[in-house]
């Protein structure tokens, strides 16, 4: 499999003895945003062939914790495979927790050059296997703080609630939305939001309302969420959901065209954040 280090070693071999330098670049790149292109173009422009090696979701279950990742495994290499940056991509494995565990990996892709941000964690460690396989750790990218996965993450919130009956209103203007009980809990200000909604063991991008429909002349907040790439035939009874990020407040259109304009951007802001199949 091209995806597994083992998978790709005749072709990184065959491109070491045609005199192509060999780059590594690790990570987890749950949500993909522009310092993780930049940082990866970086590392592209060091040399000739780019790997880029993803945590699995266990991996990163321990390193950011239960919630984590946003986005699974095969998600997570579709995402940055989509970006034609790298030569390959490729999963880390499963067991990489010890520096046994680092030069066990290094010792069989011996890259020439491990591309790093400057804020990368444990740099002396990495950099003395990398000399101690022949390589060297080269840092490409000043890390820029105000831009990061939990950043984007800040206004996350989880929850689980029911289906209810809504108007179907927005089938009629062609994205037809799940109506969601609010949860108790939920402390947000009213918006529109990217984020995830799981049901039948399935995770989709969605694109969140909640608050009022000034539109309707709707006082009261709604909670609801339009489903992307998946036609829903049969509506669930509940849905696992995340809100991620906040797009923009609630506003007030003059018309349904206005209205499905302003929805067409939203997905398309929905897309560009999750990163997940363009």
């Amino acid at each position: 499999m091209k995806n597994s280090l083992t998978g790709i070693l005749p072709f990184i071999n065959r491109s070491k003895s045609q005199g192509k330098s060999i780059i590594l670049a690790t990570g987890v790149f749950d949500i993909l945003h522009q310092e993780h292109i930049n940082f990866l173009t970086k590392a592209k422009a060091a040399g000739d062939i780019l790997v880029i090696a993803v945590e699995t979701d266990s991996r990163v279950q321990q390193i950011k914790g239960p919630d984590r990742p946003v986005n699974n495994q095969a998600k997570r290499l579709t995402s940055l495979t989509s970006l034609n940056i790298a030569d390959y991509v490729i999963f880390l494995p499963r067991k990489f927790n010890s520096q046994a565990d680092w030069e066990a990996f290094i010792k069989q892709l011996k890259p020439d050059i491990y591309a790093v941000s400057s804020h990368t964690h444990w740099l002396k460690n990495k950099q003395t296997i990398m000399e101690k396989f022949g390589g060297q750790l080269k840092i490409v990218h000043n890390h820029n703080p105000t831009i990061s996965t939990t950043k984007l993450l800040g206004t996350s919130q989880s929850f689980k609630t029911n289906v209810i009956t809504g108007h179907g209103r927005g089938k009629g203007l062609g994205y037809p939305t799940l109506n969601l009980t609010i949860p108790k809990n939920l402390t947000l200000s009213h918006g529109i939001y990217a984020g995830t909604v799981t049901f039948a063991n399935i995770t989709y991008k969605g694109a969140f309302h909640f608050g009022p429909i000034p539109l309707f002349k709707e006082k009261s907040p709604s909670l609801e969420v339009f489903v992307l790439d998946t036609d829903i035939k049969t509506p669930p009874k509940s849905v696992q959901f995340r809100l991620i990020k906040k797009l923009r407040n609630i506003r007030s259109f003059s018309s349904k065209k206005a209205l499905v304009s302003q929805i067409l951007k939203d997905v398309a802001a929905t897309r560009m954040i999750l990163k997940i199949d363009y």
